[in-house]
């Protein structure tokens, strides 16, 4: 299914995401003092401490940067926009 440009999620983001190299990891933070991170579309939070049942914490591992580990995007928002933004990908993806 297409994104439409309208779609809420959309604020922006090709001005640094558009065609970036992106791995799948496990969250870490980006420096000492770092505690989380949130999916640059959607927002949901990205961190270690996930737990089931926790409604703040939605994933402890996400699609990151290569170049950078600083942008991360959720697994929802990876499959809606990968086309859009023409993302490679670098190493293996998750298990569906």
């Amino acid at each position: 299914m297409a994104i439409e440009d309208d779609d809420w999620r959309l604020q922006g983001q090709e001005k640094y995401l558009l065609g970036r190299a992106m791995r799948w990891t496990a969250w870490a933070p980006y420096r000492e003092d770092w505690d989380h991170d949130h999916c640059e579309f959607c927002m949901a939070k990205i961190w270690d401490r996930y737990s089931v049942g926790d409604d703040h914490v939605q994933y402890n591992a996400a699609w990151v940067t290569t170049d950078d580990s600083y942008r991360w995007v959720c697994l929802k928002c990876f499959a809606d926009f990968r086309a859009r933004f023409a993302w490679s990908v670098v190493g293996d993806a998750p298990a569906p």
